[in-house]
């Protein structure tokens, strides 16, 4: 056996000649005393594995659940619920309608040539740090632009522009958007002096 120093004790030994501690025989050795490892667990038979919820898309396939109706918001509308669960955003009807509004479809120009088109009644947010993401990116060098500049919405077949920042003005055709201004499309929306986006009917309705 080991005495607690470390060194070998022989069975006839009384005291330990490194440490001069006195040698208890009836002890069970510390190394003996070291239980052997636990083996692991059996594996669990796959037929009582509990399988994944549904992940990503597949959640949307949920009794009740509907997407966003803006196609870049990542929120689901739960049952009974009548916006998204991201932004608020109205939910998509249970059918999808003919065109986007009464009067035909619009889409917003970015001063990089994306094109994103309007739902009726959402209000599209126009600014440096827009939560939609192609926006925020187009405008993100323009320091003229406010990280909350102005709304763009669609009615009826008319657009809805509303400056909503705090620096440069917004115009909508050459009227000022404060608070807000209605036109009929195709509409010329100018931040300050210089910056101009485009709203316009969609290809079909031109």
């Amino acid at each position: 056996m080991r005495c607690d120093c470390g060194r070998e004790v022989a069975p006839d030994e009384v005291l330990c000649g490194g440490c001069g501690r006195f040698v208890d025989h009836s002890r069970v050795s510390p190394d003996a005393a070291v239980p052997p490892p636990t083996p692991p667990p059996p594996p669990v038979p796959a037929s009582d594995a509990v399988p994944p919820g549904p992940v990503g898309p597949a959640a949307l396939a949920e009794p009740g659940v509907r997407r966003c109706a803006v196609d870049w918001c990542p929120g689901v509308v739960p049952p009974g619920a009548s916006a998204c669960d991201a932004y608020a955003h109205p939910a998509t009807p249970a059918a999808p309608a003919a065109s986007t509004s009464p009067g035909g479809g619009c889409e917003l120009v970015l001063p990089d040539g994306t094109a994103i088109g309007l739902v009726d009644g959402v209000p599209l947010e126009i600014g440096r740090h827009s939560p939609d993401p192609r926006v925020a990116a187009a405008l993100a060098r323009y320091d003229q632009v406010g990280r909350r500049q102005a709304t763009v919405v669609l009615r009826g077949g008319l657009v809805e522009v509303t400056h909503v920042g705090r620096t440069n003005p917004t115009y909508a055709n050459d009227q000022p958007a404060a608070p807000a201004v209605t036109v009929t499309p195709p509409v010329d929306v100018r931040i300050g002096r210089e910056l101009h986006l485009t709203v316009r009917p969609t290809r079909e309705n031109r």
